[in-house]
């Protein structure tokens, strides 16, 4: 469970953490060690989410991929949108579709799949 202000006085002394969206302070114990980056974190993709007001005519970049990955992206209902091969630990995407018709505003679910049958999953938001 989440730290929070009204646990503040669980478990002794607290460290401040970050905010959330939302407001108010998150909490952790004194002497909890952060948890490393998960792997999505440093092979997922960016800016994320792609803003048509912020990022209009750059791509999405999937960045940190071994090599020999794929890239796929699928719409929330299972429509396969596009793959991306790795070139050079990265993969980019130009918010297109296969057959290259531009792809709406909507959350979309990438997997990588690695060497060795290894997958990173997460989901992508595209805001035009």
């Amino acid at each position: 469970m989440p730290w929070c202000d009204r646990h503040a006085t669980l478990e002794g002394t607290i460290r401040r953490g970050v905010t959330p969206r939302g407001g108010g302070t998150v909490l952790a114990p004194a002497g909890a060690v952060p948890a490393p980056p998960s792997e999505a974190a440093t092979t997922g993709p960016g800016p994320n989410p792609w803003r048509g007001d912020l990022h209009r005519g750059l791509p999405v970049v999937f960045r940190g991929l071994a090599p020999g990955s794929l890239v796929r992206l699928f719409t929330l209902t299972g429509r396969e949108v596009v793959s991306l091969r790795e070139s050079g630990g990265a993969a980019s995407w130009n918010l297109s579709t296969g057959g290259g018709a531009l792809v709406a505003s909507a959350v979309y679910l990438y997997v990588i799949a690695g060497p060795g049958g290894k997958r990173v999953r997460g989901i992508l938001a595209v805001i035009r």
